[in-house]
C-alpha cells in the first residue's frame, strides 16, 4: 500500500523508501524519516477515533523505533496526555531521556468538535500534571518558560526555527501607500474586523494604506472592499506569499488576551521577521514580547477603535528611509531568534 497521503509535499519528490515493519522509512538531510502505513478500513473514522483515544499504533511504532535505532533520547512534539504518559513509563524503564517541546496552550473554547477539545484537554492536562516529571521541556515562548521556572521545572525557551531569511532591499518598499500584510484565518485566534474598518476609515478621507489578506477571499466580507484599498486574496500556495512580503512595509497579528496567545509564539510573526517586515501588534503578552515600538514593530494597549486609529496615524507619518530601518531592524532580530545555530549549545545540553 504506497500511500503518501501522510507524508508532507516536499519530502515526497525523489524520495527512496523502504518498508519497515508497518511504517514507511526514508531518508533526507542526513535524517531518517518513519511515516505509518496507513491502510484503508471499512470503518477508518472509528479507527482514528480509538487512536486519538489510546494511542495504540503510535506507542508501537515508538517503542519499535527505540529498539532498531538504539534510541537514548526522545523528542515528543505537544503530545497528548496518554501517550506522553506511555511513552514517559516506557522511557524511565530502559533508561531513556524524555525531552517535550512544548508549543501551545490551547484554548478550549476555540474547539470547534469533540477531537478538537480532546486534544485541547489532553494537552493542557500534560503541561499541568506531567510535565514536572519529565527530564527537559522545551518551550515555544518566553511567557511559557517563564510559567515553568516559577513552578520549579526546568525547560529551555527555543523560538520557532525558521530556515530561510530574506534581507529587505529599499527599492522594494518604496510605493505611493504604506504596504500592511495578513496572513490567516481571522476569526479562529485572531482579531481583524475592526483593524479592516480602521483602514476603510482612514482610506477615506486619505488613501494612504493597502491592506492586503491572505487566507480568506473577498466572500468573507459584506462589501466590497477594493474601493477602499483592502484586498482579501483568498488561499494561496506558501511559495507565493513571498512576494507579498518582500513588498510590504507592516505585517498585522491582533489577537485576545488569552493564554493560548500567550503560551505560544506565532509562526506567522516569525515568517513575517525573517522576511524583514515589521509587526503591528496589540499587547497580550507572549509573541509581542519582542515587538519593540518604533523598533521592529508598533504595539497598541487596547484592541480598538481609539487605539488602532492612532497607530495607523502614527505610522502615516513615517517616511521611506523610517520604514526601511524598520525592516532592517526586523530581519536582524529575526537572526537573533530564530537560526538553528542560536540554539546549538542549548540542544547539545538537552540531549547529553
Amino acid at each position: 500500500n504506497n500511500d503518501f497521503s501522510s507524508i508532507p509535499n516536499t519530502l515526497r519528490e525523489n524520495i527512496v523508501y523502504k518498508i519497515y515493519d508497518g511504517m514507511y522509512e526514508f531518508e533526507h538531510n542526513h535524517c531518517n524519516y518513519y511515516y505509518l502505513k496507513n491502510k484503508k478500513r471499512k470503518f477508518q473514522v472509528l479507527f482514528n477515533l480509538f487512536e486519538l483515544l489510546f494511542n495504540r499504533k503510535q506507542l508501537i511504532m515508538i517503542k519499535k523505533l527505540c529498539i532498531k535505532e538504539k534510541i537514548n533520547v526522545i523528542f515528543l512534539y505537544n503530545p497528548l496526555y496518554k501517550l506522553a504518559k506511555k511513552v514517559f513509563n516506557y522511557a524511565k524503564k530502559n533508561n531513556i531521556k524524555v525531552i517535550i517541546d512544548n508549543t501551545e496552550w490551547y484554548q478550549l473554547e476555540n474547539a470547534s468538535d469533540f477531537a478538537n477539545k480532546f486534544v485541547a484537554k489532553s494537552v493542557n492536562k500534560r503541561i499541568l500534571k506531567l510535565d514536572k516529571k519529565i527530564d527537559n521541556i522545551i518551550a515555544i515562548s518566553p511567557w511559557m518558560n517563564k510559567w515553568y521556572h516559577d513552578r520549579g521545572i526546568d525547560s529551555k525557551c527555543v523560538m520557532p526555527i525558521m530556515l530561510d531569511f530574506y534581507e529587505p532591499k529599499y527599492e522594494n518598499i518604496v510605493d505611493d501607500y504604506i504596504n500592511i500584510i495578513y496572513c490567516g484565518i481571522p476569526g479562529k485566534k485572531d482579531l481583524l474586523i475592526p483593524f479592516v474598518n480602521a483602514i476603510k476609515n482612514y482610506n477615506k478621507n486619505d488613501k494612504k494604506f493597502k491592506l492586503t489578506i491572505i487566507g480568506v477571499d473577498k466572500s468573507n466580507f459584506n462589501e466590497d472592499l477594493e474601493k477602499f484599498n483592502i484586498f482579501a486574496l483568498g488561499k494561496i500556495p506558501h511559495d507565493q506569499v513571498g512576494k507579498y512580503y518582500e513588498k510590504a512595509h507592516f505585517s498585522c497579528l491582533f489577537r485576545k488576551k488569552l493564554v493560548y496567545a500567550k503560551a505560544g509564539f506565532s509562526t506567522k510573526v516569525a515568517e513575517s521577521l525573517c522576511y524583514g517586515v515589521p509587526v503591528l501588534c496589540n499587547i497580550v503578552g507572549g509573541t509581542d514580547d519582542i515587538i519593540e515600538n518604533g523598533i521592529n514593530g508598533y504595539k497598541i494597549f487596547e484592541f480598538n477603535e481609539e487605539c488602532i486609529m492612532k497607530l495607523l496615524n502614527d505610522i502615516a507619518k513615517l517616511d521611506n528611509e523610517q520604514l526601511f530601518n524598520l525592516r532592517i531592524n526586523s530581519y536582524n532580530l529575526s537572526k537573533k531568534y530564530f537560526d538553528m545555530s542560536n540554539y546549538t549549545e542549548i540542544i547539545e545540553e538537552l540531549v547529553k
